[in-house]
């Protein structure tokens, strides 16, 4: 039978447990860590359902709140575009008749005699005065502006 001497003998390797064998190495200790991980990983490999519902609900509150927010900012840009390109349709004007009156010592008796450039690089620009106004009309600007919408501006014509 077993003996139990110092030698170690079978009775020794018997009494060994899993961790002795683990630290051993080999292939048992192998199969040993491996199992050990695998325990250990046990539920922690994927997302369960309700966590991805919670996820989905989050991001669908984030889109619910930024798209209309985007969506407003947009047209708010769209609409500071168009005013943009009317005031400067304005300063030409304002810049023309400032030139008439240091060439000439009188004021233009039509917008005609001002020699305004009616390209604003995405809008164009035409004045038409009536005699009391200004009358700025924008046309045609960049694709989200429609091509046969106009935005009109008047400027009253003061004389002093």
């Amino acid at each position: 039978m077993a003996s139990s001497s110092a030698s170690g003998g079978l009775l020794a390797m018997t009494k060994r447990g899993p961790r002795e064998r683990l630290r051993e190495g080999g292939i048992f200790g192998v199969y040993l860590r491996v199992m050990k991980k695998k325990h250990l990983l046990k539920g922690q490999g994927a997302f369960t359902l309700v966590e991805i519902i919670v996820v989905l609900i989050l991001l669908a509150i984030i889109a619910a709140v930024a798209v209309p927010k985007y969506l407003d900012i947009a047209s708010d840009a769209q609409q500071s575009a168009v005013d943009a390109a009317l005031s400067e349709a304005a300063a030409r004007y304002n810049r023309g008749y400032a030139r008439y009156l240091l060439s000439n010592s009188t004021g233009p008796t039509s917008v005609a005699d001002l020699s305004l450039d009616g390209n604003l690089v995405d809008f164009t620009a035409t004045w038409v005065d009536d005699g009391t106004d200004i009358t700025i009309t924008i046309t045609a600007g960049p694709d989200w502006f429609p091509g046969s919408a106009t935005t009109t501006k008047i400027i009253p014509f003061i004389l002093d």
